[in-house]
């Protein structure tokens, strides 16, 4: 196994040089449904307000579904007007579901896990992309492992989504 994740806040990505080396996972909902955004790298293009995830699977599994879907780029971004972070792939068109008054949680994976990562997605083995991504995370202080099937973070955490429903299209 690789070393031990270290939880890092997705606005400070753009403080750590080797974050845009490596996959990342950046943990957008937790609870009956599991959301996150596995990234290829960071995006070194830093312009203004918004960290770019370049390769991105969005992955969403609950107990009897799964899903995981490409996007070349997904932006995050806290927003000036709700103070919610916000991720989108398409220029903030839309946003994926879960807005967070918290920074998102995120984590580097180590060679060997990103490897297996990105196995089991070309393989379409979502419950083992799941269980890595759980593994990880529930590894750290921040988050709760309550069964094998969950993976829990405060109850604050990422529960914005009423905050944009009139504003953007939202991607469950």
């Amino acid at each position: 196994m690789d070393s031990n994740p270290q939880l890092k806040r997705i606005d400070q990505l753009a403080d750590c040089a080797v974050a845009t080396e490596r996959p990342l996972v950046v943990l957008t909902r937790t609870g009956k449904t599991t959301s996150a955004i596995i990234s290829a790298r960071m995006s070194e293009e830093t312009d203004d307000a918004c960290i770019r995830l370049e390769d991105c699977h969005h992955f969403r599994f609950t107990d009897d579904h799964a899903r995981c879907d490409f996007h070349p780029l997904v932006e995050v971004m806290e927003g000036s007007e709700s103070g919610y972070w916000l991720a989108s792939p398409d220029d903030f068109e839309s946003v994926f579901g879960n807005p967070s008054r918290d920074p998102y949680a995120v984590i580097e994976l180590g060679d060997r896990t990103a490897r297996a990562v990105y196995n089991a997605l070309e393989q379409r083995d979502f419950k083992m992309v799941f269980t890595m991504i759980r593994v990880r995370f529930a590894e750290l202080p921040r988050f709760l492992q309550t069964d094998a099937r969950k993976l829990k973070a405060a109850s604050y955490y990422a529960t914005g989504r009423g905050i944009c429903e009139d504003r953007f299209t939202l991607i469950d």
